[in-house]
């Protein structure tokens, strides 16, 4: 990164790298930011990609998935981007609560169709 970073700016490969002062680094992000014309706002980027998850989760399971739709949307929405763990983290918890809610379906469904006798199912009255 550091010889792409000297090859933009027109830099002698001779040019070392110094560690910039903690605020030196905000501004630096600042910058980045404004030129990049992204926006830096957490509790935003959560709404936005848990949305975006809750959504794609009703017809995708698989968690890489569920996470490329969110940095899809966020990115369509000039937003940074949050960590891969936050991602992750978010996918597994929205998931875990959908798919509990997709099993509760199906499984009150099965106990009506029990009650009833399910007259040729084979499997079900064994």
């Amino acid at each position: 990164m550091v010889g792409h970073v000297r090859g933009v700016l027109g830099l002698a490969g001779e040019v070392e790298l110094r560690r910039a002062a903690p605020m030196s680094a905000s501004r630096h992000r600042a910058f980045v930011r404004e030129r990049l014309g992204v926006v830096y706002d957490a509790p935003r980027v959560r709404r936005i990609a848990e949305e975006a998850i809750r959504e794609a989760v009703q017809s995708k399971d698989d968690p890489a998935d569920l996470i490329n739709v969110a940095l899809e949307e966020l990115v369509r929405r000039r937003c940074e981007l949050p960590g891969y763990t936050t991602l992750d983290a978010m996918a597994a918890s929205i998931r875990a609560e959908v798919n509990t809610g997709f099993f509760q379906t199906v499984a009150g469904r099965l106990d009506g169709a029990a009650r009833r006798g399910w007259p040729g199912c084979w499997w079900w009255t064994r």
